[in-house]
């Protein structure tokens, strides 16, 4: 059941467009960052927390805005990603103990709500509008690269 049908490329306020394009510029400052031969990984740092600074910010002020929450699902997704490389860097170093590291897991999980939440209030992928697939298939990879969870005993016993 979906909550309700609008134009998704509608913003409630001009301060919440305004927010989704500077997280905009920030993700394409990132992006062009790591295209680089040897990008700087405090600047990659950086981009990435402006950019979820600025549409975290829209997504808190502005929940009905659905690109500004697609982007932030995005950017945690990346952040997901970008703590998976450097506890894999960690290991393959064996510096676990050295390098400080944070379970990607939990920015994986909060992107997926955020891409099922836009799948939820999105008309299905009717009258021409994609974001519901991109949600589905975003959402899918996000789950996809969380740690399997493990049987408990209180899951093998009724």
């Amino acid at each position: 059941m979906h909550l309700f049908r609008r134009n998704v490329r509608s913003f409630t306020a001009a301060e919440s467009f305004r927010s989704f394009m500077e997280g905009v510029r920030e993700l394409h400052r990132y992006d062009k960052e790591a295209d680089k031969l040897e990008p700087d990984e405090d600047l990659l740092v950086q981009h990435l927390k402006n950019a979820e600074s600025c549409l975290r910010e829209c997504v808190e002020t502005y929940p009905d805005d659905l690109l500004p929450r697609y982007y932030f699902g995005i950017v945690l997704s990346i952040q997901g990603q970008a703590e998976q490389a450097r506890h894999l860097r960690a290991e393959l170093q064996d510096k676990q103990s050295e390098t400080k590291t944070v379970s990607p897991d939990p920015l994986f999980l909060q992107a997926a709500k955020h891409f099922e939440t836009i799948a939820q209030r999105v008309d299905g992928g009717k009258d021409g509008n994609d974001l519901w697939n991109y949600s589905q298939y975003n959402r899918a990879q996000a789950l996809a690269k969380t740690a399997p969870v493990q049987k408990t005993d209180s899951m093998n016993h009724p």
